[in-house]
């Protein structure tokens, strides 16, 4: 199925998946079958002056992605003849993306492995306009801070780890990234995993060299 801009079929390149790729890392993506869900994200997000690619095949979206640079990507995860967390887990793994899961399937042991597969965020359907829109710019802003002090890192944990060294509290990281107690300590878990870190203490100190803040 064709990308589509403000609900309208455009007619691509037969290269469609790697020709006129956005040059900027503001660029939104969604990933749903259903045209009515699209028309409506493609203009909410068009109105807030976001650039949008939208796509029905997942399959097209992921060969857009592979090319693209950072982007944020809002995936549903009911898409026939795809496991959505599937498809997330193909999205994170380019290591450059914020993916938003947007799907009426939200449950916590969904959420817990979305997470630990590396999304960004977990909305439930149906979200207003206004918490999509703030979900990606949260999701933009993280895309946006220097990616080199934390390499490996997903922009969610990019975002914990900046917290941590302010010498935040599970609860605080919690409120500020309107997250839940228990996936903030799901994101302190992977940072101690990926750093090598032995407790909270020795986390802080080599999130700080890795950062030049030490």
């Amino acid at each position: 199925m064709s990308p589509q801009e403000s609900g309208r079929t455009r007619r691509p390149d037969p290269r469609a998946a790697t020709v006129g790729l956005p040059q900027g890392p503001t660029e939104v993506l969604i990933v749903d079958d259903d045209p009515s869900v699209r028309h409506m994200l493609h203009l909410g997000l068009e109105q807030a002056d976001m650039p949008v690619m939208s796509f029905g095949e997942p399959v097209e979206a992921l060969a857009w992605a592979v090319a693209a640079p950072a982007s944020v990507v809002i995936v549903d995860l009911r898409i026939p003849e795809v496991d959505g967390l599937d498809l997330v887990q193909a999205l994170c793994q380019l290591d450059r993306h914020a993916v938003i899961i947007l799907s009426a399937i939200v449950d916590v042991s969904m959420t817990v492995e979305a997470m630990r597969l590396g999304a960004f965020n977990v909305l439930e359907k149906p979200a207003s306009t206004d918490r999509i829109i703030r979900a990606v710019e949260e999701a933009q802003a993280a895309i946006a801070k220097p990616a080199q002090a934390f390499s490996g890192f997903t922009p969610r944990e990019r975002q914990v780890a900046e917290l941590i060294m302010d010498g935040q509290t599970t609860k605080q990281i919690a409120q500020n990234l309107m997250l839940s107690p228990r996936t903030v300590e799901f994101f302190r878990a992977n940072l101690l995993r990926k750093t090598g870190a032995a407790n909270a203490a020795s986390l802080v100190s080599i999130l700080a060299g890795m950062s030049g803040r030490g």
